[in-house]
């Protein structure tokens, strides 16, 4: 027994698992981005006296989960992204590069499927002009109007754009800890900053600019993850439960933007660490053939989580223009499953694009026409 519990006490986690589990991390992230859009639209409406939440248990545990999880999937993400960032540009500090492959992978899907959504919004449900569409597309709106859809683009464009100097500073050995703190200090004080100068820029935008801290601490953390560093979990168990309780405690009241994006930054720390024992802790306890299955969907959600996001907010917020209610569970659940099938088709042709731009017209349509002949010949 006391050895059990010496064992206990001594245990320690491999940071690198959230890389092993990376992509399945980033599928659930997706996941919950969907269900917190739910868990909204069921509190909005209960709130305004459309529906009775206590009516039906779908409803009462989507307001638990509006509550207690609410939209933290974008906190995970944007830490895993920050991690990514450091694993990628380790390996190649080409800018032209890394600047191409990552810009390409978001504005395309963003152009394809976000230039229709504007277009059909704006102008066919909306009876508006071109020049809104222009204004919308280039998250103009965004800034001077608050207009929230589709704004993760922005915010992870934005980043891009900054990671490589973030790089730099975190990868400097003798100031690497301070460069840190400083650069938390920056991305926390600075939106407080403009939120006093102007208030109301600040709550149009704050849903972006209060959660660079995350993705500074992913890029942070990018090293000790890629070198393998271990960290005693005695300390973490009560960490977790902090930020449990945190919420709990949080979670059921209305806060101030500053407080609720900080509350979100904690119980992502929580929240990750917990995900990455309790995945360790299943591959120990639970059969390959279970695991298997699972981790197989949420890596194939993670694979297209960025086009399973654009497609299930366009998807979305197409369905709020009609009078179909998206509280409806049913309602809900064809709109996430017509958002994964959507997903991998935008990825598609964001490959072909890629593609195309990389052989040229002439040996895409020679690679295409070779590929029509192959599928003849195997449906003959």
């Amino acid at each position: 027994m006391n050895q059990n519990k010496k064992h206990i006490l001594n245990a320690s986690i491999d940071l690198n698992l959230f890389s092993r589990y990376r992509n399945v991390i980033f599928g659930l992230a997706a996941i919950s981005i969907m269900l917190f859009h739910y868990s909204y639209d069921v509190w909005h409406y209960d709130a305004i006296g459309r529906i009775d939440a206590s009516s039906s248990v779908i409803y009462q545990a989507a307001l638990v989960y509006y509550a207690l999880i609410r939209s933290v999937g974008v906190e995970v993400f944007l830490f895993l992204s920050g991690m990514g960032l450091y694993y990628s540009f380790s390996k190649n500090h080409d800018l032209k590069r890394f600047y191409y492959k990552r810009m390409s992978r978001v504005l395309i899907p963003y152009l394809l499927c976000g230039g229709g959504f504007w277009i059909v919004r704006d102008l066919l449900m909306r009876d508006e002009t071109w020049l809104d569409v222009v204004k919308d597309l280039t998250f103009y709106n965004f800034f001077a109007r608050g207009e929230h859809y589709i704004w993760f683009v922005i915010l992870i464009v934005m980043l891009y754009m900054i990671y490589p100097p973030v790089h730099y500073l975190l990868n400097d050995t003798d100031r690497r800890n301070v460069n840190f703190l400083i650069l938390m200090a920056l991305s926390i004080g600075l939106p407080m900053l403009y939120s006093w100068l102007d208030h109301d820029m600040f709550v149009q935008t704050n849903i972006a600019t209060m959660r660079v801290p995350v993705f500074i601490l992913g890029c942070y953390m990018g090293q000790p993850i890629r070198e393998h560093r271990r960290i005693p979990v005695a300390p973490l168990v009560p960490f977790i439960a902090a930020t449990i309780v945190l919420r709990w405690a949080t979670g059921w009241h209305q806060y101030s933007p500053v407080s609720a994006r900080m509350t979100a930054f904690i119980q992502s720390v929580g929240l990750l660490l917990l995900l990455v024992m309790a995945f360790r802790a299943a591959g120990k306890f639970l059969t390959p053939a279970v695991t298997g299955r699972v981790r197989r969907f949420l890596e194939i959600a993670g694979k297209y989580s960025l086009e399973l996001y654009l497609t299930h907010v366009c998807l979305r917020n197409f369905v709020k223009q009609t009078s179909v209610e998206t509280y409806e569970p049913i309602v809900y659940l064809l709109i996430m499953a017509g958002a994964f099938l959507l997903s991998v088709v935008l990825s598609r042709a964001t490959d072909e694009i890629l593609e195309l731009n990389k052989e040229g017209i002439y040996q895409w349509r020679l690679r295409a026409m070779r590929r029509a002949a192959a599928r003849v010949r195997q449906a003959a």
